[in-house]
């Protein structure tokens, strides 16, 4: 796994792709290029909606006979195409392995050792990751493929998506009035540029709150970009500043993030067959 740009190497129909993990992307897409230089047929029976942080992209679908995730092979999958970047061109990443993938499995997610694992989490009533203890436990939910879980905000409680697609902390401005705050808050912020999915770019206040708690942490002063497009099933994202520095297990089986902040990083046990 790369830490610069978090991206898998992943193997369609034989050949090698390097593609970005975006567990806030609610599908799997291939860039055109891609799918194009991999003779795919086009799924004349599918459409889809890919959802990231400056909004929606319609996109047509192409077939892949078989998927590999290491040693997980998925076959016969139908994902949309979509550019990348504004010009189309991306000769490095050929798309996204988002939630319509990654939700099937709980997940090892190292930033900082660079690593990603996939576990199959099956019979299991409260899967916990194979970590020797402490970490903490932030319980949320699943919508739409993608991991929701509460975070604190000036002492509001919000429902933050895990995005690693995304670079930084992010609230919805339809969320404003829930913490109290009103637009004029804004006009003196600072701004950061911020390029969505289908490789549009938008410029974005960048807000000093009193506090943001994640967990057992708390961000006295803590800043997130201030996002105009609403956040489907959320009003945050947590994104890379957050998980650089951190190891995090995503459990979509049952909608858990479990996190060990520097300090309490070790050696995870074997995982349980």
């Amino acid at each position: 796994m790369d830490r610069t740009v978090p991206t898998v190497e992943v193997g369609i129909n034989g050949h090698r792709v390097r593609m970005i993990i975006d567990t806030g992307s609610n599908v799997t897409l291939l860039t055109p290029e891609t799918a194009s230089a991999m003779h795919l047929l086009i799924d004349p029976t599918h459409t889809s909606s890919a959802l990231g942080s400056t909004g929606y992209t319609k996109t047509g679908n192409a077939v892949i006979d078989w998927m590999e995730l290491g040693s997980i092979r998925l076959d016969r999958l139908s994902v949309p195409t979509a550019s990348l970047k504004p010009d189309g061109a991306n000769p490095v990443i050929g798309g996204i392995l988002g939630g319509s993938i990654l939700s099937r499995f709980d997940i090892d997610y190292n930033q900082p050792a660079s690593e990603l694992s996939l576990y199959q989490v099956k019979g299991c009533l409260f899967p916990e990751p194979p970590w020797e203890r402490p970490y903490q436990t932030l319980k949320g939910s699943v919508y739409q493929a993608r991991l929701r879980v509460p975070v604190s905000v000036d002492g509001h409680t919000l429902m933050a998506l895990v995005d690693t697609g995304a670079e930084i902390l992010s609230v919805a401005r339809g969320s404003l009035f829930q913490l109290g705050l009103g637009e004029g808050i804004l006009a003196n912020d600072l701004t950061r540029n911020v390029t969505g999915i289908g490789g549009g770019t938008v410029i974005l206040p960048y807000h000093r709150f009193a506090s943001i708690q994640i967990g057992e942490e708390v961000f006295n002063g803590g800043m997130a970009i201030i996002q105009d497009y609403p956040i489907l099933g959320a009003s945050m994202l947590i994104g890379e500043e957050y998980m650089k520095e951190r190891r995090l297990w995503l459990s979509y089986s049952s909608g858990t993030m479990f996190v060990q902040i520097p300090s309490q990083m070790k050696t995870a046990r074997p995982a349980p067959n």
